[in-house]
């Protein structure tokens, strides 16, 4: 199913819809488009207001292959900003070869420390690798 759109002060763009369930009609358009929005579709008129969408990037970071620092291992973006304690699981860490789990923290874990371990504590807000 085709359909267009008009963004407000700025351009129209084609929709590709397609019908998700008896009430639901779900469309696409070929570009992010956000603020008033006019859209067409089967014969009608709607509109509405689609809010920007904000993307939250984060360092992530675990112990380097040596274990005598810690490592920038890549980034994770999502839709929402971070708080202290929230995990990302499952995350692919290419120096290891493994996914693990990393928890958001305004700096490095000490419990490294307990462990026998003496990395320098960085700081910083981002995901870190939690455990020993």
């Amino acid at each position: 199913m085709k359909g267009s759109t008009h963004v407000e002060g700025g351009e129209d763009y084609g929709l590709d819809c397609r019908q998700v369930d008896g009430e639901t009609v779900r469309c696409t358009a070929s570009r992010n488009v956000q603020g008033n929005v006019t859209v067409m579709f089967g014969g009608s008129v709607f509109w509405t207001y689609i809010a920007p969408f904000t993307q939250y990037c984060y360092s992530v970071f675990d112990w380097d292959i040596t274990i005598t620092y810690w490592q920038y291992i890549g980034n994770n973006c999502q839709g929402f900003p971070a708080e202290y304690g929230d995990v990302i699981e499952d995350y692919y860490n290419a120096y290891w070869d493994e996914d693990y789990d990393y928890e958001f923290m305004p700096n490095s874990p000490d419990t490294l420390v307990n462990c026998g371990l003496s990395l320098p504590p960085r700081s910083g807000d981002a995901f870190y690798y939690p455990d020993c």
